[in-house]
This record gives C-alpha cells, structure tokens and sequence, in this order.
C-alpha cells in the first residue's frame, strides 16, 4: 500500500513538473528559442513581426480568426433579397434592364436612353459588386480577376465623407480552405502544431476623391484581419495569405479591389449631383450614399 502511495506521489510531482515546463515553453518567444530567422513563406520570423511574440500567444491568434462570427467584423450589412430588387430597380430603362447577371459592368457603361441621376446606396452598390466578382469570367478587367482569383467575396462596403474627401470600408470573405496545402507549406514544421484557419474577414480602408470625368480615384489606407489592426499575429497571417494568391501581395491585392470599386462606380454612371446643368464631383458623394449621373447610348 505504502509502495503504491508513493508512485502516485512521484507521479504527480512528475506532472506538476511537466505542466511547469509545458507553461513556461509557452510562454517562450521565437527569439529565445533563437527561430527569428526562420522562414515561413517569403518571409523570415523577425520580418513578419513575430520574433518577440510568446509561443502560446500565436497560437492563440491564429485559433481566433475562425472564431470570429460575421456579425462582429460587418458593420453596414447587405441584405441580398432587398438589394437584388433595389440593383434591378436601379437598372430599369438601361442596357442591363431584368438581368442579375451584373458581370459586365467590369468592362462596360450601364446606359440608358437619356441621362438622369440615379442614387446608390452603398449596400446595392456592394450588392452589384460581389455579383459581379463572383460571375467574373476571362472578360472581366485585371482588378476583378485579381479578386475573384482570390476567393473574395465582398460582404460590406461603406461609403463616407468627410469634406472633400471620400472614405470606403470594404469588407470581404476569404475562403482558405482552398490554400490549406500552400498554407502549410509556407508555415513548414510549424503547421503540425499551429492551427490553419479556412476562413478570414478582410477589412479593406480606402479614401478616394472624384476627378473632372465623375470618376472615383481610391488611394489604399489600410487592411487587417477581422477588422484587428493591432496584433502583429494578424498582420502576419495577413502577409502569409497575400502570398497565397499567384502574382499578388496584399498590398497589390488590396489596391486591386480599391480599383474593381472604382471601375464598378465608373460603369454604373460618373459621380456628380445634376445633369442640367452637368455637376459632376464630391457634391454626388454623401455618408452611405453615391449619386450618379447615367451614360447615354
């Protein structure tokens, strides 16, 4: 009886032992364990920001982001059913009259027989934008190629301003459940024991001003996972996912989708807020909403 009272004590003393060094391994940062050197993707350690991370804290980043519910990321909601009959309303008396194939207007002006205004909310205009990446074919323009190669597939898009400037927030789905082999390849020995997110919410910031032709000109301000643009384990992720898509980083990428909102804007109409006589510029830009003069045939 005593000999058995004495393996559970040594058994337990044994475990206290392990859980101790189990914590404090952890709790370690590539840095100590001198891995800053070394590469996941392109990138080394050190150059993603990861260096000075604790072990148990990647970890933990890398779990969230398939936690993170849609609702929490989304501000400014699309409503499919009510923007599919707004978008069509919008195009009755044009070239895209009764169709929801809104593909060409990557290519294309949407015209109708004569110019008027027609306003735009900004979830219709997210609306016609998704439409068109997710049916974009060989056809479409190098931006939106760019997006739907990506798996992208657009869930807000925001329109403010402040004074003569424009802002957009755009929020949009990544599928990676389609990467998870480059994925590990790129996290190498690293993705036995890391978790690999399917999925990401990317939040892309953009300002953007109106020029002489009613087009909108975005400039790239930012983009982060989840809509977190404080933790270096996200920023990192973010640049392992940019290299995913061929011929891209996320930079390229981000700005691509600035530009595939600008062509979409530009195909529907030129910004400005009347035709008699023709104003064309910011005063067509309000908060969640674009007022755009129709081309004519």
């Amino acid at each position: 009886m005593k000999a058995i009272f004495k393996f559970l004590i040594a058994l337990a003393v044994i475990i206290v032992v392990l859980v101790v060094v189990f914590v404090v391994l952890i709790n370690l940062t590539p840095r100590q364990y001198h891995l800053e050197n070394v590469k996941l993707g392109e990138k080394t350690i050190e150059e993603l920001g990861l260096a000075d991370t604790k072990i148990i804290d990647i970890y933990k980043s890398i779990k969230n982001i398939d936690k993170v519910k849609e609702e929490d990321v989304v501000e400014n909601p699309v409503n499919k059913e009510e923007e599919k009959q707004n978008a069509s309303e919008n195009m009755q008396g044009s070239s895209l009259a009764d169709t929801d194939d809104y593909s060409s207007v990557a290519t294309q002006h949407v015209v109708y027989a004569t110019p008027k205004l027609v306003e735009y909310d900004d979830t219709t205009i997210a609306y016609i934008l998704d439409n068109i990446i997710q049916n974009a074919g060989n056809e479409s323009s190098d931006a939106i190629k760019a997006v739907h190669d990506a798996k992208l597939s657009v869930k807000e898009l925001t329109v403010g301003k402040s004074g003569e400037t424009g802002t957009l927030r755009v929020v949009s789905y990544m599928d990676l459940s389609g990467y998870q082999d480059q994925i590990k390849e790129a996290l190498g020995g690293a993705a036995g024991i890391l978790p690999i997110p399917k999925k990401a919410y990317l939040v892309s910031e953009f300002t953007f001003t109106v020029n002489e032709l009613g087009e909108m000109v975005t400039t790239p301000t930012g983009i982060c996972i989840n809509g977190n643009n404080d933790d270096p384990v996200s920023k990192a992720i973010l640049q392992v996912i940019g290299n995913m898509v061929e011929g891209e980083d996320v930079d390229s990428l981000n700005g691509k989708l600035g530009q595939a909102v600008s062509q979409v804007v530009g195909n529907l109409g030129r910004i400005g807020s009347s035709v008699v006589p023709l104003t064309i510029g910011m005063s067509g830009v309000a908060d969640h909403k674009l007022t755009l003069i129709t081309h004519v045939l």
